[in-house]
């Protein structure tokens, strides 16, 4: 017995189709279906079947990427500052170097287009003649005192009338190669999150960046 809806071939004796459901069984006025089994039928039919796993991916992928989104937020994003500063500072790019701070902190910076041009042209001439390789690897998270906090939050809405909510240590060994040589320190980068994005600290990374440039090459 073929079933009337999906073309299934069911057994003589079936009263369901064992693939969409629809009622095998004749309604009492020719061989049309019955009416209420029909329609119970026909909304589990191929084509409803079909709608309902395409919208279960599309559920299933859309969960799946806020869990990655959360996951990137909560275990990663306080990182980032510190891996982009320290990739801009092997590729010798001063833009992407200079992008882990506030815009705000920029602007309120002494430092214009030419002094970040000169800036570039230095570390590059220190890359090339020294050939040096940079290489790193995050070590530890550090959330800060909570009295730490209170006291970056009070100076970046006193500097720069910036909203900090969270701040953390990250502690980084960092491999210089010259010719064949590794030398290898260990720094611990201060972070802090503005919104939803994390920077690096301007008040306690000056210093240690300048210590980190100078003191490697």
């Amino acid at each position: 017995m073929f079933c009337g809806y999906c073309g299934q071939q069911n057994p003589d004796d079936a009263l369901f189709c064992g693939n969409c459901g629809a009622s095998l069984q004749p309604s009492p006025v020719g061989n049309s279906p019955v009416t209420g089994a029909s329609d119970c039928g026909a909304s589990r039919g191929p084509d409803s079947r079909n709608i309902r796993i395409i919208c279960a991916a599309i559920g299933g992928v859309a969960a799946l990427v806020l869990v990655i989104v959360l996951l990137v937020n909560a275990l990663g994003g306080e990182t980032v500052p510190v891996k982009t500063f320290l990739t801009g500072l092997e590729t010798c790019n001063m833009d992407k170097m200079l992008s882990v701070f506030p815009d705000k902190v920029l602007d309120e910076s002494d430092l214009d287009k030419s002094d970040i041009r000169d800036l570039q042209k230095a570390l590059e001439d220190i890359m090339d003649d020294e050939e040096a390789r940079i290489s790193f690897k995050i070590k530890d998270i550090k959330d800060v005192k909570r009295s730490a906090l209170r006291e970056l939050q009070e100076l970046y809405d006193d500097e720069y009338d910036l909203k900090i909510t969270d701040a953390k240590t990250i502690k980084t060994k960092v491999t210089v190669e010259i010719d064949d040589e590794k030398e290898k320190e260990t720094f611990e980068f201060g972070v802090v999150k503005i919104g939803s994005k994390w920077y690096m600290d301007v008040f306690s990374s000056s210093g240690l960046l300048y210590s980190l440039i100078s003191d490697m090459f």
